[in-house]
């Protein structure tokens, strides 16, 4: 699907955009993970086990984190990707209701979600 969806761009046009949304997990957890350990002080370049992807691995499992990462790119982001492409009347409405499916889902499932990441000093105390 991502190999058909870059053939489509590069004959339609020369838009990065389907390539910027279809790596959106993967660069979203990067840039955040980087930058919450470079404001904590943090030595943002030496290894560590503080990307989402590693935190959901650790409570769900790696294969249903893998599902889910799969899922997210080929549900939600690549209907998106084609909406890029000006394949709007196909894509816009069922991505519109995956995105409010998502959030629903992300609320029940994990409450905390999107609140900071506490340390393992803050939960002794």
């Amino acid at each position: 699907a991502l190999a058909a969806l870059g053939f489509l761009a590069a004959a339609r046009t020369a838009s990065l955009w389907p390539w910027v949304i279809l790596t959106a997990v993967f660069v979203t957890d990067a840039t955040i993970t980087l930058l919450r350990r470079m404001l904590r002080g943090e030595r943002w370049y030496k290894a560590h086990r503080t990307h989402a992807y590693q935190h959901a691995a650790r409570r769900w499992g790696h294969r249903a984190t893998s599902v889910a990462v799969t899922a997210i790119n080929l549900v939600w982001l690549l209907p998106l990707g084609f909406l890029s492409l000006g394949f709007w009347p196909f894509f816009l409405l069922p991505s519109i209701a995956v995105t409010a499916w998502a959030i629903s889902v992300v609320r029940r499932v994990c409450p905390g979600c999107g609140r900071p990441w506490q340390s393992a000093d803050q939960d002794e105390a």
